[in-house]
């Protein structure tokens, strides 16, 4: 049951007897919201926040460099410079990683 803001209510002609109803429990304190008490973050809390942030910048910098890495990796194999045995190196290199 839940009072009702009389602007959302249609006035109506319509009555309902409630002479048998018992209303004894509904005051003001069975409507009221339960506060809840705040807590506040303790130092340890804060930085726990912190931690994952500085986890994931971590995980994003690893998958950057891992890229960088095969980008300059198929750069040396097509590269006329590299060498028969560098070229393999690479080539299984990539094939590791891909």
């Amino acid at each position: 049951m839940r009072r009702v803001n009389q602007a959302y209510v249609i006035g109506t002609s319509t009555k309902v007897d409630i002479s048998s109803v018992d209303v004894d429990k509904f005051d003001d304190k069975y409507f009221s919201k339960e506060s809840q008490k705040k807590t506040k973050k303790g130092e340890g809390e804060f930085f726990e926040a912190d931690k994952e942030v500085c986890l994931m910048s971590l995980v994003v910098l690893v998958i950057i460099l891992a890229c960088l890495l095969i980008f300059t990796m198929l750069l040396l194999y097509r590269t006329k410079r590299c060498s028969l045995r560098r070229r393999k190196m690479i080539k299984r290199l990539l094939m590791l990683v891909c």
